[in-house]
């Protein structure tokens, strides 16, 4: 059975995979979220806060992604995101 994560859950999620990955395998987490489903969630928070470095006037560039993910990647932005969907985006597999 499926259940939607809570945002706090989504916040230990982003501590267990590797941003911006091109690897399925690094959205691996133990709160039984498929690693697609990771992945795609995932990628649209990186394109969420891609354009708000653009719309801040962020020079987004090779020499500037550790600055970036500094500014950027933090929990209220991804607090954002979540509250983006109005369908739960992210769920965990409930074990019995």
């Amino acid at each position: 059975m499926k259940r939607c994560l809570t945002l706090e859950e989504v916040f230990d999620l982003r501590k267990q995979i590797v941003l911006n990955s091109l690897y399925i395998s690094d959205y691996k987490n133990n709160l039984g979220v498929d690693q697609s489903e990771a992945c795609d969630f995932f990628d649209g928070f990186m394109d969420y806060i891609q354009e708000i470095a653009e719309e801040d006037g962020f020079p987004l560039t090779e020499n500037t992604y550790d600055v970036f993910f500094g500014r950027y990647d933090n929990e209220e932005n991804l607090e954002n995101w979540w509250h983006c969907f109005e369908d739960c985006p992210l769920h965990a597999i409930e074990v019995n």
